[in-house]
């Protein structure tokens, strides 16, 4: 379901960067529900992230998981108003958002649209093609980096919101500015270097300075959508694989243990 913009202006494919929204542009914890506009807190980083993607050529879209709705938490035009109150919030700071399409079902609604079905960037599609061999899905939860999955796309993990307790298996970054420095410059309009990446491990295994936690998935938007074929391979055990994902540039590759 799209809550903006009302009419999409038609155009060629062109490179898309797909997003999650609550633990990636704004500030999310498990269990919670942003219900009023008021209640939207963006990341210190995440305009000049958006601004950096935008100048590297993508074009923006926006995809988040809303059962809040079908949970009775909020109304749909809650859920709508949260939705422009990001675009705006974001616009304040000078940064766009091209699109944002949401799903209001709950996880028991076996809906297409629930990520991480494919629903939403089909719909996504149906307005404005994507090039999808040049096109991302970033996120912080499981059901985004399966959505790519799905999707034939390639995907990130950011590690602010739930990030740390991912465990699909995919290129992780800090947070989305750190992703949006490390992408390739498709428009030759922007420059930054690259920072430090890690990369994503079953939750337990080190990342960074310190341990992925393990959280409750109370909350989780991704919560009742099992990965095609069953648990991704990080989660039944495979070990020191290399993700699916091909890396960007400066992206820092894990170390093996000896044996």
């Amino acid at each position: 379901m799209r809550a903006w913009p009302p009419k999409v202006r038609k155009g060629p494919a062109v490179p898309t960067a797909f997003l999650d929204r609550d633990g990636t542009l704004n500030r999310d914890r498990a269990g919670t529900y942003i219900t009023r506009p008021s209640q939207l807190k963006l990341y210190a980083g995440a305009a000049a992230a958006l601004k950096l993607i935008s100048a590297k050529g993508y074009r923006i879209v926006v995809l988040t998981n809303q059962s809040g709705v079908a949970r009775g938490y909020m109304t749909l035009a809650a859920s709508r108003a949260i939705n422009l109150e990001l675009v705006r919030g974001l616009r304040r700071e000078g940064a766009r958002i091209d699109a944002v399409y949401f799903c209001p079902h709950g996880p028991d609604g076996n809906c297409p649209c629930r990520k991480p079905s494919a629903g939403l960037i089909k719909e996504a599609a149906g307005d404005r093609p994507a090039d999808m061999p040049r096109s991302f899905m970033a996120g912080d939860k499981d059901c985004d980096l399966l959505l790519a999955r799905n999707a034939g796309l390639r995907g990130f993990l950011v590690l602010t919101g739930q990030g740390r307790s991912a465990s699909a298996g995919a290129p992780a970054y800090r947070d989305l500015l750190a992703l949006a420095r490390a992408l390739p410059d498709l428009a030759g309009k922007a420059a930054g270097p690259a920072l430090r990446v890690t990369t994503q491990f079953p939750r337990g295994v080190r990342v960074g300075r310190g341990f992925a936690p393990r959280t409750p998935e109370d909350g989780n938007p991704c919560v009742g959508f099992p990965p095609p074929g069953g648990a991704p391979p990080s989660a039944r055990g495979s070990r020191n694989k290399t993700p699916a994902t091909p890396p960007l540039p400066g992206q820092l590759q894990p170390k093996r243990k000896r044996p």
